[in-house]
């Protein structure tokens, strides 16, 4: 009887503990480049700028040779079902409490980097310890 007691209350204890821990949602300001309202070059951090460097190195990409998606499309273009059926480039460099991370996917669905792709730019920060750039390449 004491063991279901003291299963009870240890079970009652973690619960209320547990029940009062709250999570504070980070808000980020999201920047395109196909958006033509968004200034991209001057609204990059500091390590915002690093990790465009880094993405612009690790792909070659010349912005010349690029379509830019209008920016209403962005949604209808990186669903799962369109990228099924096309060949694309993933990229995304993020900055995170001080860590860089890196996060690179190529579906070969005919992908060839010698075309021209749509490109996908955009710069996610929280203006404090969080900035992500992203590139999608899309055949």
């Amino acid at each position: 009887m004491n063991n279901l007691k003291l299963v009870l209350l240890s079970f009652w204890l973690g619960v209320a503990f547990n029940s009062f821990a709250q999570v504070n949602a980070i808000k980020m300001k999201h920047y395109y480049w196909n958006n033509p309202n968004h200034h991209f070059s001057e609204v990059l951090t500091k390590k915002g700028k690093v990790l465009y460097d880094s993405v612009i190195s690790q792909t070659g990409l010349d912005t010349s040779l690029c379509f830019k998606v209008k920016y209403d499309s962005i949604i209808n273009i990186t669903n799962r079902k369109y990228l099924k059926a096309h060949g694309y480039l993933y990229i995304e460099y993020s900055f995170f409490n001080g860590q860089m991370r890196k996060n690179y996917y190529q579906s070969y669905n005919g992908y060839d980097s010698c075309q021209k792709q749509q490109c996908i730019l955009s710069f996610a920060t929280n203006k404090d310890n969080i900035d992500v750039v992203t590139l999608y390449l899309i055949q």
